[in-house]
């Protein structure tokens, strides 16, 4: 079997229908039989930068791996930022790159990325789980499978990386053994600390006021579910991390909301405002925006950290217990709990339920700031309006993909999910503006059966809106939301402080976007008053096909006042801004 051929199978034999790339030479064995055979749909993006974010979201939606593939040299660097973002989130990729012929390494020969020409893997590295660089036809096998585990095993998950030569492609692989799937414990394990875990649950029942913070691997480990089975039993509130959002319905009692930039009124009232007696973080990074920039007032009496590889938490809180393992084994093992400290914790329920009530009443039994802007009726636009119009219009199921920059604080704050597939982020770490026009395609050839709209801004637009092209000519029906305050947005909240000449620099043309949608192939609406919002939004969710929806809104404040007094004083200027 020839290694194209290979390759090819094995991606079948995981499950892989679509890998994202952009073609090129150094690529032209295996994307040639990948076409020919039909079993893959080569899915071709604008940039390999998008092909990356394609394959990321595409990784998070479907829980399992991405795929994408480029030339070696200008092709793989232009994934690079889209790798980084894949690496600091811990997302699952495979990434596919194609290089010179073995004899003309070293030769400058045009885009030689071996390490006798730009040596690209080397400027790779520090993103990769790992790397193969085959340089003969019988190093695949072994390669690809030892990729694969890098991949998938909790202490090394992430993007990893398969680079082949021309000639390598196209030889025979001497050993023809089949390839043989990552198993399902693989891609998910289960694994628990359990004398950690005892440790921990006989603090956790010593608590009158517990809280529990969910974290993105709550998400990962499919384990939401079992969260919102161990809240109710015990009567717990749950706040959630930015990348966690949804892993209990935000319409559910006992769900506090988002903990971080655009913390809730219900969080910031229990977790920064009370005096918690124990704290359950379970599968949080704790990364500075999860600890409120790591804020003396993010703290409990006791706090309890689980989390998959405590290589990857961050210490930016002190902690008392720490439990190696999944949240579902976590969360499996804390509902077989049947002792006196289960009978302990089932008595506080009513005092929790009480003192849930009482912070409640307290933000008047509203849980976001500012509610009223929902249904502002100024122009322009004002950024809420928009968020919950698209919530009034778009199916409970719909997943948003959320860009980064000052529309994303309106969307995490005033879109409303009920389970955690309903969006997908990468502001866990890295928040690459532009993300999201990759991914939101990546997610929607995962759950193709879902509706899916992207939420992003004009800056972002301007780095990745190409991609509607992508959409179009593979017939993926997304709607592509602009919140266009025609601005680099937080910038320039800070730049209106400093001078005038600051603030209009960092001002966007009125640039029409669509008009470049209808330009690329897709439908496009220009909205600029609140008023035809909902009818536009439906118009386009009907269409069920690309559509480009250009909203023209204000440059205001976003919900963030409260993390905005930890994070500004020790990030901007002294505090200054």
């Amino acid at each position: 079997m020839k290694v194209k051929r290979y390759v090819i199978e094995a991606l079948k034999a995981e499950g892989i229908k679509h890998v994202f790339m952009v073609p090129g030479g150094e690529l032209d064995p295996i994307v040639f039989d990948m076409v020919e055979e039909g079993s893959i749909q080569p899915i071709c993006s604008a940039i390999e930068g998008g092909a990356a974010f394609m394959a990321d979201g595409y990784s998070r939606s479907s829980n399992k791996f991405g795929v994408c593939a480029a030339i070696g040299g200008p092709g793989i660097l232009n994934m690079a930022t889209a790798i980084a973002t894949a690496a600091a989130d811990h997302s699952p990729m495979l990434v596919i790159s194609g290089d010179v012929p073995l004899d003309e390494e070293g030769k400058g020969f045009i885009q030689d990325s071996s390490s006798l020409g730009l040596n690209t893997s080397a400027v790779m590295a520090p993103l990769m789980s790992g790397q193969v660089e085959a340089h003969s036809a019988n190093q695949v096998p072994f390669g690809l499978k030892n990729l694969m585990n890098k991949m998938l095993t909790p202490s090394t998950r992430g993007p990893v990386h398969l680079s082949m030569t021309l000639d390598v492609q196209d030889s025979d692989i001497a050993d023809e053994t089949s390839y043989k799937p990552v198993s399902e414990s693989m891609l998910h394990p289960k694994y628990l600390n359990e004398e950690a875990f005892e440790e921990a649950f006989s603090a956790l029942a010593n608590g009158k006021k517990v809280v529990i913070y969910a974290g993105s691997e709550v998400r990962k480990s499919s384990s939401w579910e079992l969260l919102t089975q161990f809240a109710e039993k015990y009567s717990i509130p749950v706040a959630t991390t930015i990348s966690a959002k949804g892993v209990i319905s935000e319409e559910h009692e006992l769900s506090l909301g988002i903990i971080g930039w655009v913390i809730h009124p219900y969080a910031n009232k229990v977790v920064m405002e009370d005096d918690i007696d124990v704290m359950l973080c379970l599968g949080v990074q704790l990364n500075s925006a999860e600890t409120m920039a790591g804020s003396k007032e993010f703290k409990a009496k006791t706090t309890i950290v689980s989390y998959t590889n405590f290589h990857n938490v961050f210490q930016n809180i002190d902690y008392e217990y720490e439990v190696l393992g999944d949240s579902y084994s976590f969360l499996k093992h804390a509902l077989a709990v049947n002792d006196e400290r289960s009978a302990k914790l089932l008595a506080g329920k009513q005092f929790r339920e009480e003192w849930l009530a009482t912070a409640k009443a307290g933000c008047n039994n509203v849980n976001a700031y500012d509610i009223e802007n929902t249904a502002n009726v100024d122009k322009p636009i004002h950024p809420a309006r928009l968020v919950k119009a698209l919530r009034n219009v778009l199916p409970q199921d719909t997943v948003m993909a959320i860009d980064s920059g000052a529309h994303m604080m309106f969307a995490f704050h005033y879109w409303t999910v009920t389970d955690p597939t309903q969006v997908i982020t990468a502001l866990d770490y890295m928040g690459s503006m532009g993300w999201a026009w990759g991914a939101i395609i990546g997610s929607k050839v995962a759950l193709q059966n879902r509706p899916h709209v992207l939420f992003t801004g004009d800056a972002c637009t301007l780095m990745h809106g190409m991609e509607i092209k992508t959409a179009v000519e593979y017939d993926i029906p997304v709607i592509f939301v602009i919140s266009n305050n025609r601005a680099y947005g937080n910038p320039k909240l800070r730049a209106m402080k400093f001078s005038q000449k600051v603030n209009d620099f960092m001002n966007i043309p009125a640039f029409d976007f669509a008009a470049l949608g209808r330009s690329l192939g897709a439908e496009g609406f220009t909205v600029t008053d609140p008023a035809d919002l909902e009818a536009t939004i439906d118009k386009a969710y009907k269409l069920n096909k690309p559509v480009v929806i250009d909203v023209i809104v204000d440059n205001v404040p976003t919900p963030t006042k409260v993390y905005d007094k930890y994070f500004a004083a020790s990030f901007f200027h002294g505090g200054k801004l």
